[in-house]
């Protein structure tokens, strides 16, 4: 069996939330280097106010449920207009280093809107790269 990739596990992750309620939305996915396994967050409802699901890059699926709010990132709404294979490589077109040691799909709470940021931890530094325009990469800080 091929491995599967960053967005594939995502979308599984996605589903399994989406069969524990309709109503989940998605709030952040994060992976190491190698893109073993994906660990994402989901809003739910009721008793299962956040969903955590990871999946290994074989396609094992764990669930855990919180009754507790998530409350560092706004909803993404699907589809997501980039995979992170492409925004890979607008990191290094951008001249960042290859040596990522993990990456996470997010958009971050703040005093500024972002879009849903790839978010890359190169050589102790967070590097984003939108996932809307792939042209803007930038430093967070």
């Amino acid at each position: 069996m091929e491995k599967l990739n960053f967005n594939q596990m995502l979308d599984k992750c996605w589903e399994t939330a989406l069969g524990i309620t309709k109503m989940a939305k998605f709030y952040e996915a994060s992976a190491p280097h190698g893109l073993n396994f994906i660990h994402c967050v989901f809003r739910g409802i009721g008793e299962y106010t956040t969903i955590l699901v990871n999946c290994t890059s074989e396609g094992e699926i764990s669930v855990q449920t919180v009754n507790s709010p998530w409350l560092d990132d706004l909803v993404i709404h699907p589809p997501i207009q980039m995979t992170q294979e492409e925004s890979e490589q607008w990191l290094f077109k951008a001249g960042y280093s290859e040596k990522w040691v993990a990456v996470v799909l997010r958009a971050p709470l703040y005093s500024v809107h972002y879009p849903p940021l790839y978010i890359y931890t190169v050589d102790n530094q967070y590097i984003a790269v939108d996932s809307t325009n792939g042209e803007n990469v930038f430093p967070l800080f």
